[in-house]
């Protein structure tokens, strides 16, 4: 009998051993542990999209108060094939290109070469595929996520490799808070492994990789549709925010409290209501396509005058500016450039309150010859832009030119009274 029991005993710990937690250890993790953030909506900004898209154009220069370009260095060591995104902290650039070399390159505010960030691979300090890239401007260091790593790796900005920080939690995305704490976004991944803490949209993690907040539970508007757009989550102004899928808000984190901050109303073109719950991603695409509605892709990026966010309407892609101060709205689509300046989109990142974009020469070239054919003295207008800051020759090969966009900040004052 008692070899029975023994032999049971042994049968349990081995099945309970086998418990998949994603690769995570297990931790007794209770809500009273850290600090639950509820979410605040008492200062939420509704953002009317009208129904119809505005047909009329906007010329850049009524809305552009300033630009200037920092073509990028090219040599053997820095080709960029495609950039992914762009940080920029204490004057420099980092450029990171996910798709083609899978590297993280460091440029100064002339446009110099300076080094890369880490290299691929599977040794220490390695990373196996860039995931996510931040500043972290308290400490001066450079974050990467590179899965199946638990752990983010570290970097000085001159690229060497200053250790770990052990992450026991699955997550989508990740940025950084002013005093140094990470915001892990989890979205849908269960994180069972953390007890009374699993579900939970985001976590706040130290730099031990402690948790020290959570906020809400995490629940789907739609628990079949899997989507997900780059820039749902996001610093700036001295905050996190971030969109749930397909919800049609924005929230912002700081360091001890996340609050409702923009929501977005798109009328009888709302998916809400007119899209089954419980469809698959599929369905739901061609729900939204047969009725023409429209929905937040999560994309966006906000300076002190402007928010910047993405949707789909009627099938196409919407970029839209909201500027604060007047409430008023403009389509990003409909603003063209003229002879005195450009409106360089999309945008990658922001600083300073300049919105920022990455221009390939070969972009530059076709546009220009599209002037030309219009108007010679417009593309020598055009041309000058470039010129100003030093790029005489372009070639396709080229690496990108940096653009800064500082819109006017009463453009909305002064042509919609």
């Amino acid at each position: 009998m008692r070899k029975i029991v023994l032999l049971m005993s042994v049968l349990l710990v081995g099945c309970s051993s086998k418990v998949n937690f994603g690769g995570f250890a297990p931790q007794d993790l209770k809500l009273s542990d850290v600090e639950v953030l509820k979410l605040s909506t008492d200062s939420l900004v509704t953002i009317h999209v009208p129904e119809k898209s505005n047909e009329e154009t906007i010329d850049a220069s009524s809305i552009v108060d300033s630009v200037y370009a920092i073509p990028l260095e090219t040599n053997k060591e820095c080709l960029i094939g495609a950039v992914s995104d762009i940080r920029i902290h204490n004057d420099l650039i980092y450029v990171i290109d996910k798709r083609v070399s899978d590297a993280i390159f460091v440029f100064d505010m002339k446009g110099r070469f300076l080094n890369r960030i880490g290299k691929k691979g599977r040794g220490p300090g390695e990373y196996t595929k860039l995931s996510e890239v931040q500043v972290d401007k308290c400490n001066n260091e450079i974050l990467i996520s590179s899965p199946p790593l638990q752990k983010l790796l570290r970097y000085n900005p001159k690229g060497e490799f200053l250790g770990y920080i052990d992450i026991n939690v699955a997550y989508l995305e990740f940025s950084i808070l002013n005093d140094g704490n990470i915001v892990l976004y989890a979205w849908n991944q269960k994180n069972k492994h953390l007890g009374e803490l699993e579900n939970r949209l985001f976590y706040i993690v130290n730099r031990e990789g402690a948790i020290l907040k959570a906020g809400p539970m995490f629940k789907p508007i739609y628990p079949k549709v899997h989507m997900r757009t780059e820039n749902g989550c996001m610093s700036s102004l001295n905050q996190v925010s971030y969109s749930p899928i397909l919800s049609d808000t924005i929230n912002s984190i700081s360091s001890n409290s996340v609050k409702a901050q923009y929501a977005l109303d798109f009328g009888k073109n709302s998916i809400h209501g007119k899209v089954p719950i419980s469809c698959s991603t599929y369905q739901f695409g061609q729900k939204v396509r047969k009725n023409h509605l429209s929905y937040f892709l999560g994309s966006h990026l906000e300076t002190n005058s402007y928010l910047c966010f993405t949707c789909e309407s009627d099938g196409k892609l919407i970029h839209m500016l909201y500027h604060k101060k007047s409430a008023s709205l403009i389509n990003c689509n409909r603003i063209q450039g003229d002879e005195r300046h450009m409106f360089f989109f999309p945008f990658n990142y922001y600083s300073h309150d300049r919105f920022i974009s990455a221009i390939s020469p070969k972009a530059i070239l076709e546009i220009g010859q599209q002037f030309k054919k219009a108007d010679e003295a417009i593309f020598q207008c055009f041309m000058k832009i470039f010129h100003r800051y030093g790029v005489r020759e372009l070639s396709a090969d080229n690496n990108p030119i940096i653009v800064f966009t500082k819109l006017k900040d009463d453009f909305f004052d002064t042509n919609h009274k």
